[in-house]
C-alpha cells in the first residue's frame, strides 16, 4: 500500500482581512475625491464675463464680416454679421454704468433696436473680418479692463494710474522696436 502525502508547498497565500479592508478604503477614497471633480468639470459651462469675453466670442461664434457684443444697462446681445442671435443674452454683466475709453477719450455708441424698441448701448466690443478689435479701456465694477486689439487676454488694473503706467511702457517697447 502506498501512501501519498500532501505537502504544504503548493499552498497559496491570500489577502488577509485587514489588507482587503485597506484596499476597499483606498478605492473608496479615490472615488470620492477625484470622480466628483471630473464630473463637475465636464458639466461646467463656460459663461461670458468681462475677463473672458474676447476669447469666448471668438470660440463660440463664427462670422464672415463682423461680430459685435453690445450691452445696454442690464443686458448684452450678440450680433453676427449685423444679425442678432435670438436666444442669447447675458444679464447683469455690470454692477453700475460702465465708462469706455479709446485713446483717452470716452467712447459713445450707437443705439440698438430690438423688437422695435431702441436701447442705449453702454459697452460694445466689435470684431472685423480679420478677428481684430479696437484697443479699448473699460471702467466697470471698480476695475479697469484693457482689451488689446491683437491679444485675447484681457489685462485688469485696479487703478487708472496703473493702466497709464502699463500703456506708457507699451509705447516705449513699440518705439524701441523700430
Amino acid at each position: 500500500m502506498t501512501f501519498i502525502t500532501v505537502n504544504a508547498v503548493n499552498k497559496k497565500s491570500s489577502f488577509s482581512l485587514v489588507e482587503l479592508i485597506l484596499v476597499i478604503v483606498l478605492i473608496s477614497l479615490t472615488y470620492t475625491l477625484f470622480l466628483p471633480k471630473m464630473t463637475l468639470y465636464s458639466n461646467k459651462k463656460e459663461k461670458p464675463s468681462l475677463v473672458n469675453i474676447k476669447s469666448y466670442l471668438k470660440k463660440h461664434f463664427k462670422f464672415e464680416e463682423n461680430l459685435t457684443f453690445s450691452c445696454t444697462d442690464t443686458t448684452c446681445y450678440i450680433f453676427v454679421d449685423n444679425k442678432r442671435i435670438e436666444n442669447f443674452e447675458v444679464k447683469n454683466l455690470f454692477s453700475s454704468t460702465p465708462v469706455v475709453y479709446q485713446n483717452n477719450e470716452i467712447l459713445e455708441f450707437l443705439d440698438i433696436t430690438i423688437d422695435n424698441i431702441s436701447y442705449s448701448v453702454v459697452f460694445e466690443l466689435a470684431f472685423d473680418k480679420d478677428y481684430k478689435s479696437k484697443d479699448i479701456l473699460l471702467e466697470a465694477n471698480t476695475l479697469f479692463y484693457f482689451y488689446n486689439s491683437i491679444q485675447d487676454e484681457v489685462r485688469i488694473f485696479e487703478t487708472l494710474g496703473s493702466y497709464e503706467d502699463y500703456y506708457e511702457n507699451l509705447k516705449i517697447e513699440v518705439s524701441d522696436a523700430f
